[in-house]
């Protein structure tokens, strides 16, 4: 069950969003852009797309429109993705999932 549960209201699972909640992507964003601020509003235009969809697109697809949206040459697409395996998470990620899990999650 996920959300209260029937004794005490405590919870017994833990729900975060992997790109924004657990991972730094954004390092990975700024670096393939080639300049921080740039890398942010690829990441940005990427998001807005992700969440505005009413069906689903490939994630190749919303990162390549992106990637045309801020002006960046289209290569810039297939090198982010190429690079995924490189993401790793924030430095506090471990011990608060380490917490969750002592706490029963």
């Amino acid at each position: 069950m996920i959300g209260p549960s029937s004794h005490g209201g405590r919870y017994r699972a833990l729900i975060c969003d992997l790109l924004t909640a657990l991972v730094d992507s954004w390092s990975l964003w700024a670096e393939v852009a080639g300049a921080p601020d740039l890398g942010r509003r690829w990441r940005e235009a990427s998001l807005r797309l992700v969440t505005s969809r009413g069906t689903y697109h490939s994630y190749e697809a919303v990162v390549a429109e992106a990637t045309a949206a801020v002006g960046l040459p289209s290569e810039r697409a297939g090198a982010i993705l190429a690079r995924w395996g490189e993401l790793r998470p924030y430095p506090d990620v471990a011990p608060a999932l380490r917490a969750a899990r002592e706490r029963g999650l």
